[in-house]
């Protein structure tokens, strides 16, 4: 069976009768798409506690995994067997052996669902790497992608999630989930589910004055443009941002010092790559996930960034975090924080 993406997996249950397989994998690095796709097929085979059995990788036993497939079900037609986190199943075992094996055999009373939690193609093991391509070359199993989404294609997830909602949204509201989420995929559908539930039956279509709505989203202050203005070196729009923020009390100093000192690493590591390891620009986009309609204002920004400034500001942070803990004025660590940063000027805090 040729290999599959998410996507195209989600596209195959939009039929009424997707076609079933004894033996499923999934396997990638985004941890939601795994579980997503776990649950489809259990709810696809009506799978309930009698007829479930879960084995996790570190810790599963070919002979016990060999063992329930072969179980007669119970008040059904099958039973459901779950490896959960393959990438962890034990190199010196045989479990792996034996389960390449059963791929070609497998009994028709089961179906096996494996979970594999990471990049296959560069696992050590050879073991799990001949189960892997057993897999996802077997006309008895389904190989579904489970990759990670960048910024550049997670726009069409989410309005694809929207559209089998029964809603669409606008442009400006996806741009709004994207920067509060980033690719958190968990968190973006929760916020898709929140906003269709949130409008109702019957109005179709999403503002973003609707994700505002549910998500206390605020255009002049929020953590990210904070982080943005700190990018651009504006320290007096980050102190108005910072103030804001404080002002509303939805996030604490610590979570605030915390996204600070984030955005400072990411600069740096951004910076050190181009001028210490002479990385091209397109290898640093990829290395820092960054979306490729965002980048070429980040490294402007990143030139108003010295190096040396950059080292100063992460050591500066982290000697804070002890003091905003302690202090018991928590803005003024902040607002020294931020200026520090933006003004090449300021020589200690």
């Amino acid at each position: 069976m040729p290999k599959m993406s998410f996507a195209e997996f989600n596209k195959s249950f939009s039929a009424k009768t997707p076609k079933t397989y004894p033996i499923y994998c999934f396997a990638g690095e985004e941890g939601y798409f795994i579980d997503s796709c776990l649950k489809k097929v259990q709810t696809l085979f009506a799978s309930d506690d009698l007829n479930r059995e879960v084995f996790q990788g570190k810790d599963a036993v070919a002979d016990d995994i060999f063992n329930a497939l072969q179980t007669v079900p119970f008040f059904g037609s099958k039973r459901i067997i779950i490896v959960k986190e393959l990438n962890k199943m034990l190199a010196n075992t045989d479990s792996a052996v034996k389960l390449t094996e059963y791929i070609s055999n497998p009994v028709d009373t089961a179906v096996l669902l494996l979970a594999y939690l990471g990049n296959s193609t560069k696992d050590t093991s050879d073991k799990r790497k001949s189960l892997i391509n057993k897999c996802s070359k077997d006309e008895n199993c389904l190989f579904v992608e489970c990759k990670k989404l960048y910024e550049n294609t997670i726009r069409t997830f989410i309005n694809e999630e929207f559209k089998s909602r029964g809603k669409t949204a606008s442009y400006g509201a996806v741009s709004m989930l994207i920067e509060e989420n980033g690719v958190d995929m968990l968190n973006i559908v929760n916020e898709i589910e929140k906003a269709a539930l949130f409008v109702g039956q019957k109005q179709k279509s999403i503002s973003e004055q609707d994700i505002e709505m549910i998500s206390g989203y605020t255009k002049e202050a929020n953590i990210f443009n904070l982080s943005n203005a700190i990018e651009a070196k504006d320290g007096s729009k980050s102190l108005d941002i910072l103030d804001k923020l404080l002002a509303q009390g939805t996030l604490p100093p610590p979570r605030i010092l915390s996204n600070i000192m984030a955005t400072v690493r990411k600069l740096l590591m951004a910076k050190s790559l181009l001028e210490e390891k002479h990385k091209p620009q397109s290898e640093i986009i990829s290395i820092l996930r960054l979306s490729t309609h965002y980048a070429p204002a980040y490294f402007s920004n990143l030139r108003k960034h010295s190096l040396k400034r950059l080292k100063e500001s992460l050591i500066k942070l982290l000697e804070m975090d002890g003091a905003l803990k302690s202090a018991s004025d928590k803005i003024s660590p902040l607002q020294k924080a931020i200026l520090f940063i933006t003004d090449d000027k300021v020589i200690s805090v």
